[in-house]
């Protein structure tokens, strides 16, 4: 009895370093605790990736080849460390070749999925968040057309990963344990792929000119005739005006607005741990005074496909040739059956536009996915919020885990579907001349700068799986 009274005054005597050593210790079991449960999930996937491995091929038939492509720095490095731990073992167990490459650029990375062949690689494994996943998507759509296309995967590495929330949210918005990367690894294994349309999105500002320094008059070398006169140079015209076109393709959002300047600003405040966002809406919203934003914004009409905006392919006719008088006729070139023939698809609202002038403090262009085609969804909302509204509306996403738009009901003013999204922004908050395009920061000029958003015709395969095949329920 005795120890236990004095166990107990020392307890109260040293409260303060009980309750820290308390503190590490419930953190401590509870790291221990999700440790144990990620590594029972990476070994219920590792069994399911060596019945892959485990399967005979003819001799004939070479082993699968992968070509991962890594970005060192994404998510500060651990993206890398994640891969290592989450994916390429089931890559390995599954049989596959892999070829890893650390990629040091954007520029490189773009270069790399533009060459990149079937006799290097079956596929693109790309390492990295939502801006090495426009990139990659950048270089694929500027392969030459004699290049055959190769499927693409991406393996969420990144902060956020809004593009693969989008394309299936049932896998990637579960981001506390280590399912959704080893679904994304196991998608490879399983070439699970997906048709998907890229969005090009081109932003094209006004350059502003140089001013240059005027210069000092040049001496004249001694002994030159005066009469030897220089030939003229010819003046450039300052009233004539540089135009700058840049291009960005993304299979994610396309957004402006308060909501997504606080969500980058919230990586600042890595200190405040899980209440880093709310701590970010309340600290901005506390300096700053949230202005809307006004643009005039053109629509075209959604069109899921007809004869006016889909080119559907003809058979070319038979080429004769002598022999084919001893052979019989040549036979005609077949056109792949899942091709769509669009020829007799007629739509009089294709291409009719609609202009309009909207306002707010967040607005935001999503790509939908269809069959064989992608159409845009075009918000504009939290008009007259002022600083407690964002606040609020901030605080709600965060608990209801939503990073692209709100969750509230009635919060958008605006939500039209079209084919393409044109944007002049007229009046915006100088802190707000930034276009966020999927992980990737645009800086624009308001008033003169204009963004155009249009999915391309060309699709392209993405290795992405369909569902969590196992529920946190059985570990």
């Amino acid at each position: 009895m005795e120890r236990i009274r004095r166990f107990g005054t020392t307890i109260y005597t040293h409260k303060k370093k009980f309750i820290f050593a308390s503190l590490v210790a419930a953190y401590g079991i509870d790291y221990a605790r999700l440790s144990i449960r990620d590594s029972d999930i990476r070994t219920f996937y590792a069994k399911q990736a060596v019945k892959y491995g485990e399967q005979t091929i003819s001799p004939e038939i070479s082993p699968r080849k992968i070509t991962v492509l890594v970005n060192k720095s994404a998510n500060s490095g651990s993206g890398v460390s994640d891969f290592k731990k989450n994916a390429l073992p089931l890559l390995h167990l599954a049989g596959i070749a892999v070829t890893i490459i650390n990629v040091e650029s954007a520029e490189q990375m773009r270069a790399l999925c533009s060459v990149l062949d079937h006799t290097e690689a079956d596929g693109v494994l790309v390492v990295g968040g939502d801006g090495t996943a426009s990139d990659a998507l950048t270089g694929l759509v500027q392969r030459k057309d004699e290049l055959p296309s190769l499927p693409i995967g991406i393996f969420p590495g990144g902060k956020c990963n809004k593009s693969l929330r989008l394309l299936v949210p049932a896998v990637f918005r579960q981001t506390s344990d280590v399912r959704y990367q080893c679904e994304s690894a196991m998608a490879v294994v399983e070439n699970s792929t997906r048709s998907v349309k890229p969005i090009k999105v081109e932003i094209t500002s006004l350059v502003e000119p140089e001013e240059k320094d005027e210069e000092a008059p040049e001496e004249k070398p001694q002994g030159t005739p005066a009469e030897v006169k220089e030939p003229e140079k010819p003046e450039i015209s300052a009233d004539i005006q540089q135009w700058k076109v840049e291009t960005v393709y993304t299979i994610g959002d396309i957004a402006d607005g308060w909501f997504n300047y606080i969500d980058e600003k919230k990586w600042k405040f890595w200190y405040w741990g899980s209440l880093k966002r709310r701590f970010a809406y309340f600290w901005e919203m506390l300096k700053n005074s949230p202005k809307e934003i006004r643009a005039e914004i053109e629509l075209t009409d959604y069109c899921s496909g007809c004869n006016k905006c889909r080119t559907t392919k003809v058979s070319p006719p038979p080429a004769w040739r002598w022999w084919h008088i001893l052979i019989g006729s040549p036979k005609t070139q077949r056109i792949n059956p899942k091709e769509k023939n669009y020829s007799q698809v007629v739509n009089e609202g294709c291409g009719r536009k609609t202009e309009m002038c909207a306002q707010g403090t967040d607005i935001v262009v999503v790509g939908e996915q269809h069959e064989d085609a992608c159409s845009l969804r075009l918000r504009v909302g939290g008009t007259f919020a002022g600083r407690l509204g964002i606040m609020r509306n901030g605080w709600t996403r965060t608990s209801e885990d939503f990073i692209i738009s709100s969750a509230t009901p009635g919060f958008y003013g605006i939500d039209l579907v079209a084919s393409s999204v044109t944007m002049k922004f007229i009046e915006c908050p100088t802190t707000l001349e930034k276009l966020f395009v999927s992980g990737n920061i645009k800086d624009f000029k308001s008033g003169t700068s204009t963004v155009k958003i249009q999915p391309i015709e060309k699709s392209i395969e993405l290795f992405l799986p369909k569902h969590t095949r196992v529920n946190l329920d059985a570990f």
